[in-house]
């Protein structure tokens, strides 16, 4: 496995991180509310240039067009992505005049050019050729710049790791693409139309989700992605929110205090609300987040070894170790019912039962999470 998007996508022809557009004003209203979380107002983008790596077919970099900002560069490798840009923004009745697009990886791009923004969703994770890239995206920020970048806890993967191995049991005797796609979107059917705001289409969720090696490769946490970007960036902003700062006005001299490891106390707090995108729950110790966070990487190291051989071994292996997350939310005192079907169905091995379990089909953790740093050097 390549746990590499781009080389999945070409494979296959495809680009599966469609949005639905057909209602233009909510589309555009999400993105200014999360730019606006993220301490980005739409006076802001439109003064700057900004570059944005990774735009997939731009229904997200539309709204950034819309504001006008003075420059706007995209980097998309994907031909089945970036050849439709453009009608996206046509779509979206947005301008084009100020975009360009480079198509080319990344780490083929080169510019002595530095931006006001980079942004980058939802693409770079956790190995180490990626995790560099993080770093090079902080090279293209000036100085009192901004860079958003797309977060996870490992523990907002968790119910879809449990889906996805659940799929791996039911389609071992399906090769063909298209059929294995078109059978995980007849099974899931019923956990998907619980998300009322979904707006990715059906087909594209469970190809990315459910059959790409890229879900295999989660984002980083918000502390390797403070390594990444060194000392030269603080943080600013998050969505969803976890920070307070509760300093009096005048000691806000910022060389006195590190707020990327005050944000990561707070957040070490909290980061078990990431399980259910519907709840949030009590504050819980730090360290009971970190170990949670610790065993569902390790769910997730468990799930590889079984879609590379799913044998009796690593069966056991990954119920066991689901036993174990299991056991540490119910010892935090956190009610997630549907993780006890799933511990049932593991143990009867009834797979089918999976389609239409009263409370874990609508269990989904909020795997996004948004982080924007300022560049101070």
């Amino acid at each position: 496995m390549k746990f590499d998007h781009l080389t999945y996508y070409l494979k296959y022809k495809i680009s599966p991180v469609g949005q639905n557009i057909l209602n233009r004003k909510k589309h555009l209203q999400r993105r200014e509310s999360l730019y606006n979380h993220l301490g980005i107002s739409k006076k802001l983008l439109s003064n700057s240039e900004i570059l944005e790596v990774g735009p997939a077919e731009g229904h997200n970099a539309a709204y950034l067009a819309s504001c006008n900002p003075k420059k706007l560069h995209l980097v998309e490798p994907n031909p089945n992505a970036n050849k439709n840009i453009f009608r996206i923004f046509n779509k979206l009745k947005v301008s084009n005049n100020k975009t360009k697009i480079y198509k080319k990886k990344f780490e083929n791009f080169k510019s002595k050019k530095k931006y006001d923004i980079v942004i980058c969703e939802a693409w770079l994770g956790i190995v180490k050729k990626e995790r560099k890239l993080i770093t090079k995206l902080g090279k293209f920020v000036k100085k009192d710049g901004i860079l958003i970048i797309t977060a996870s806890s490992s523990i907002s993967f968790l119910s879809n790791i449990l889906r996805r191995f659940i799929g791996v049991c039911v389609t071992q005797d399906i090769n063909s693409f298209e059929k294995k796609t078109n059978f995980l979107i007849n099974f899931y059917k019923n956990h998907l139309k619980t998300m009322k705001n979904m707006s990715c289409p059906y087909k594209d969720w469970v190809q990315d989700c459910l059959i790409g090696d890229g879900f295999l490769n989660i984002h980083p946490n918000p502390k390797e992605i403070f390594e990444d970007v060194g000392k030269n960036f603080n943080f600013f902003n998050s969505y969803p929110k976890f920070y307070n700062d509760w300093r009096w006005y005048k000691d806000l001299i910022e060389k006195e205090f590190d707020t990327k490891k005050n944000f990561l106390n707070q957040y070490n707090k909290k980061a078990h609300n990431f399980i259910d995108y519907k709840s949030s729950f009590h504050k819980i110790q730090a360290k009971q987040n970190i170990l949670l966070s610790k065993k569902t990487r390790e769910l997730l190291r468990i799930l590889i070894l079984c879609e590379k051989k799913l044998t009796r071994e690593n069966f056991k292996k990954f119920e066991n170790k689901f036993k174990e997350i299991n056991n540490t939310i119910r010892m935090n005192n956190i009610k997630m019912k549907g993780l006890q079907e799933i511990e049932n169905i593991l143990k009867n091995k009834k797979f089918h039962m999976a389609q239409n379990l009263k409370y874990f089909k609508s269990n989904f953790g909020r795997e996004l999470f948004y982080i924007s740093l300022i560049k101070n050097l």
